[in-house]
């Protein structure tokens, strides 16, 4: 091997070995290719009352967990001074922590249908010898079967899932110790955010929609954005989409639900849930606008 290729891999394995052995395997477990010359990234977005609203471009609860287990990530602001270090990295962390936890419910939830189902035939079964006192080969050969099949759902079933759990588990805290890790940075299009909730929140109702540029109300005005350097179509794109997977706009039959609901999910006020369901409803007009002129 040439000394330059040498040289290389030697390097990159003494980055690899500098990094904690329980992020390598968390990353490894997740089965997500590791990049860590890309760092993820989650926004702190303003909120109408005052608060910050944590937004991971990467939605994917295990995508998102594997990514932060392989590097601590970036965390766009609007003004670096206005918002104090240990808020921005405690709402990054409580959004981090409810995605996780919400694919732990679910695991839980299987986990426990599955038990019970397990536990009704294990035990169920011979059980009904007692009762019914009915001990002839047929009834037999059935409760023979169903402890057989009792046994398989525990093995086969329940401890896949109880060995799912303690992942999530572990992934939970590995995530939640990268983004108190994480770097805070400063994002224009983050700042232009803010400029328009606030405008937005303290205009009379008679008053809005009367300067929508400034207001965010369409999508010219973010195509604006684009045109006067404030983003690029890539990432206002990945913003959107972002901001309607954690508003929850993307799953089927979401326009029948109430904003109150959307807010409440989320939650956010309700001036909030408006501003930013607007904000993923015009990037989504955007990307249609690109489909069509490509």
């Amino acid at each position: 091997m040439p000394e330059r290729e040498r040289t290389k891999a030697g390097a990159r394995r003494e980055e690899s070995a500098a990094e904690p052995p329980a992020l390598q395997r968390q990353a490894g477990n997740a089965g997500i290719e590791r990049r860590p010359e890309v760092a993820p990234r989650i926004w702190l977005l303003p909120t109408a009352n005052g608060g910050w609203w944590a937004v991971p471009e990467e939605t994917d609860a295990l995508k998102l967990a594997a990514a932060l287990c392989a590097q601590a990530p970036v965390l766009l602001c609007p003004d670096l001074k206005a918002i104090p270090e240990a808020d921005a990295r405690g709402a990054a962390k409580a959004q981090v922590a409810a995605l996780i936890r919400g694919q732990r419910s679910a695991v839980v939830s299987r986990l426990v249908q599955r038990t019970l189902f397990g536990v009704a035939l294990f035990a169920g079964a011979p059980l009904s010898l007692l009762f019914t006192g009915d001990y002839g080969l047929w009834h037999l050969s059935v409760v023979v079967a169903a402890v057989a099949t009792g046994a398989g759902v525990f093995l086969l079933g329940v401890m896949p899932l109880g060995a799912a759990l303690v992942k999530w588990n572990s992934l939970r805290i590995d995530a939640e110790g990268a983004v108190l890790r994480g770097e805070l940075a400063h994002s224009p299009l983050a700042e232009r955010l803010a400029q328009a909730l606030r405008l937005r929140s303290t205009l009379p109702t008679h008053q809005r929609g009367e300067v929508p540029d400034a207001e965010l109300l369409d999508a010219r005005a973010y195509s604006k954005l684009i045109e006067d350097g404030v983003t690029t179509r890539e990432e206002l794109g990945v913003l959107g989409s972002s901001v309607a997977a954690c508003l929850k706009l993307d799953a089927a039959g979401w326009q029948h639900r109430k904003t109150l609901i959307i807010a409440k999910d989320a939650g956010l006020d309700l001036e909030t849930t408006i501003f930013y369901r607007d904000v993923a409803g015009a990037t989504a007009e955007l990307r249609l606008e690109q489909a069509f002129t490509a």
